[in-house]
């Protein structure tokens, strides 16, 4: 009867147990915690043979120890991307790691380089998701005209790394003998090229000088990352390749670095562009050029030399206004061509207009080949001076007779012209 009545009053008060809280947690803020390291695990071998241990013993109704509360975990952003575009970043990510990462695992582990790797890729999971194009303050990006800069905005910063790395590595297959020994640089310098752009200056109470601001910053995120010297020469390539990837630049691997993001813009305008968008074979035209460039060849200009000028059989052309002509060319067809576009790939734009000329046979022997001008002292009245020209042949324009009619008509200015050094 006692009994009975100890169950029934225990029963009366008894606290009802707390309901479990419903957390709601994302797919990207768990695959933050391990994505960086997923590749480190390795499978758990089933046991074999019987288990000899027993299992753990369930606790008692009336054992009286406390059970820990767990953790509060983090409060999901309001605009948390949803679980299926966090799918599809996983998908993407382990795509990447796999393709790029895992071949080069061991060089990259060796020089004690994959934690700081993995550290990047933690970053670009948690921020890259910023547009790839510098959006304010003055930087190299603003010199790009505006029907691509709407393109690349379109494109996250992530997106645009992973491409370039991507690039980057098979560039470096083709260019290089010891592709596995400059793999490291390779990866570092195209993982970290844009990463500046993650935290911009004027965030920052605009206390940072205000050209090439993300180039700056991604500078420093090396030194942050890795603080150690892998191999001196290589980390100096880096390092160059990042300051300039933006510049004129004659170092092989600061190209490759170039390239490989060139190779990426024209990908992203390709795919986010309602312009049309065509392979520079296709659209462009040495003929056309020189039609284009043809009015202005011995017309006087107040107080310079002119833009074009013939002389012994030969235009010599002023490159800035031959890029300048050549945009002119593309917008006048309605397209859009990466390279031309960006102030940036100016020396990557003469190089693929002068290459298209000289396989037209246009281009004088004068240019050597691979370059994209050449110095030459000009006699003018009553000066003499050094400019860098672009020759082109007299004949390869239509009309050369009517040329040097123009230039009949005046007084010359340019007296004489011949190579720097002669």
């Amino acid at each position: 009867m006692f009994d009975t009545l100890k169950t029934i009053v225990g029963i009366l008060f008894e606290k009802e147990p707390e309901k479990p809280r419903n957390i709601v947690v994302s797919l990207d803020e768990l695959c933050r915690i391990w994505l960086p390291y997923n590749n480190s695990f390795q499978p758990v071998a089933k046991p074999t043979g019987p288990q000899t241990t027993a299992p753990p013993e369930t606790p008692s109704a009336t054992d009286e120890t406390p059970v820990a509360s767990p953790e509060p975990l983090p409060v999901v952003p309001e605009n948390m991307p949803s679980a299926q575009e966090s799918g599809r970043k996983l998908i993407e990510f382990n795509t990447f790691y796999e393709e790029v990462i895992e071949p080069y695992r061991s060089i990259l582990v060796s020089q004690g380089l994959l934690e700081g790797v993995n550290r990047i890729l933690d970053v670009l999971n948690k921020h890259g998701n910023c547009p790839s194009i510098v959006t304010g303050g003055a930087d190299w990006e603003k010199g790009t005209i505006t029907p691509i800069r709407e393109a690349l905005l379109k494109v996250s910063l992530r997106e645009h790394t992973f491409r370039v790395t991507r690039n980057a590595v098979r560039l470096m297959k083709e260019i290089y003998h010891d592709s596995i020994g400059m793999a490291p640089a390779t990866i570092i310098a195209a993982l970290c090229h844009d990463i500046g752009k993650i935290t911009r200056p004027q965030d920052r109470a605009g206390s940072r000088p205000s050209k090439s601001d993300h180039v700056i910053l991604s500078l420093e995120f090396v030194h942050e990352v890795f603080d150690v010297e892998f191999g001196g020469y290589l980390i100096n390539l880096v390092k160059t390749a990042i300051r300039d990837h933006h510049g004129p630049s004659a170092n092989q691997f600061t190209l490759l670095l170039k390239e490989a993001d060139s190779m990426a813009r024209a990908t992203e305008v390709a795919e986010n562009s309602s312009g049309k968008v065509s392979e520079w074979d296709d659209w462009f035209s040495s003929k056309e050029l020189l039609g284009l460039i043809k009015p202005y060849v011995n017309r006087t200009q107040t107080g310079s030399v002119q833009k074009a000028f013939s002389m012994n059989g030969t235009v010599y052309l002023d490159h800035t206004f031959l890029h300048e002509t050549a945009r002119k060319m593309a917008a006048d067809k309605g397209v859009l061509d990466v390279t031309l576009s960006r102030d940036e790939d100016k020396e990557t734009a003469l190089r693929k207009i002068l290459e298209s000329m000289r396989q037209s046979g246009h281009l004088s022997e004068e240019l050597g080949k691979g370059y994209i001008n050449r110095k030459y002292d000009v006699q003018l009245e009553r000066q003499k001076k050094s400019l860098w020209l672009v020759p082109v042949k007299l004949n390869a324009f239509d009309g050369p007779e009517e040329i040097e009619a123009v230039k009949n008509t005046y007084a010359a200015v340019i007296k004489d012209i011949r190579p720097a050094g002669r």
